[in-house]
């Protein structure tokens, strides 16, 4: 049975995080390159661009322990398309995903979430990413944590970059990027933030 998008199933590196419980995210992808991505139709997987992703590697659908051979669904990538401006990239997959409890594609933002309305509110990422900055250790298992959005003024001051050359009017901020803490790292490229609360 197919879930409509960004339903999560019941189902009895992310930096202060903890392990997800399996398959709670079914929209998550692994890539055998290390990065995460989202399933945006049975076809189509989005990730960033500099993750390095070709044809002919493997997206892992209902992944959660990475080197579980026999966990999730391999599908190989026949084709990728890279944004000429931003650091995104859509991946073709050869084969369409079966949908279901395991697999749903993602609900894709409007332009209602842009700027700073997400700030303040509370979302959630996921990946398999380092779970230290200092001291990189990546876990085996998909791990989740809970962010914050911050207003794009606060991110610039944070950045030093009072112009928008960097943090620009299209950017989207979460995480405790004022004293660091709970957030996503290094490995964690591509996932999906979730906006976790229901803003009709």
């Amino acid at each position: 049975m197919e879930l409509p998008c960004g339903i999560k199933p019941s189902l009895s590196r992310i930096i202060g995080g903890v392990e997800a419980t399996p398959y709670s995210i079914p929209w998550q992808v692994f890539f055998s390159v290390g990065c995460g991505g989202t399933i945006i139709s049975p076809r189509h997987v989005v990730t960033a661009e500099h993750c390095g992703i070709y044809p002919g590697d493997d997206a892992i659908i209902a992944q959660h322990d990475r080197w579980n051979s026999s966990d999730g669904t391999r599908h190989k990538i026949c084709d990728k398309v890279d944004h000429p401006r931003y650091d995104i990239a859509i991946v073709h997959l050869e084969e369409p995903v079966q949908m279901g409890p395991r697999a749903v594609h993602a609900c894709l933002p409007t332009l209602k979430y842009a700027g700073d309305f997400l700030a303040g509110k509370l979302m959630t990422v996921s990946g398999w990413g380092n779970t230290n900055y200092t001291h990189p250790n990546s876990p085996d298992k998909l791990q989740v944590v809970n962010v914050t959005g911050v207003t794009l003024d606060t991110c610039r001051e944070k950045y030093e970059d009072p112009t928008g050359e960097y943090v620009t009017d299209g950017d989207m901020c979460a995480g405790d990027i004022i004293d660091g803490g709970e957030d996503a790292c290094q490995g964690d490229s591509g996932g999906r933030i979730l906006n976790c609360e229901n803003y009709q």
